[in-house]
């Protein structure tokens, strides 16, 4: 695999002429920060199209929060592109908007409710704009408006919080 090559040359901060062609199991694409966004979105598409499942089989990590390709802005373009909103599938706090069938992170421990820091979930109700339900794995959890402090939307996610998961396909864009 060409993967543990390209996690040398990131950690000694060097980008290999060879990156772009280093084998099958990795697509490299050179583009500018401002095309970054769209290239996700692309590359979440293709994958779709190729019968991936974007919950199960797909996750975006990026290294930091702020700025066009941060966690952030692609977490927001991401929600927009790949889940439809109402009024009624919709519940927001503070400045996060959580929406019916989001791919969300717990960033806390909840032992007594089943859930750890890191563990990924889908939201599969909203009740009356008081109460968010999400399924992890199987443990469905309530949410209150005031516990939604320990959710975050994870069509991205930090490299930090990836550690120990596994998936299909990860899509790393780096800036």
């Amino acid at each position: 695999s060409a993967i543990l090559n390209l996690a040398y040359s990131i950690l000694n901060q060097e980008m290999p002429e060879s990156i772009p062609r280093m084998s099958d199991d990795l697509v490299f694409h050179r583009r500018r920060d401002p095309e970054i966004p769209g290239d996700v979105l692309k590359t979440l598409q293709d994958c779709a199209d190729e019968g991936y499942d974007l919950f199960e089989d797909v996750q975006v990590l990026v290294p930091m929060y702020k700025g066009a390709a941060g966690i952030d802005a692609i977490n927001a373009l991401v929600q927009q592109s790949v889940n439809q909103v109402n009024a009624k599938n919709k519940m927001e706090y503070g400045s996060q908007s959580f929406w019916l069938n989001d791919k969300v992170i717990q960033l806390v421990n909840q032992p007594e409710d089943g859930v750890m820091n890191g563990d990924i979930g889908k939201v599969v109700a909203i009740v009356e704009n008081v109460e968010l339900q999400v399924d992890f794995s199987g443990t469905i959890v309530k949410y209150n408006k005031k516990d939604l402090d320990n959710l975050a939307l994870a069509y991205a996610i930090s490299v930090h919080k990836a550690q120990g998961s596994e998936f299909k396909i990860a899509v790393l864009p780096l800036s």
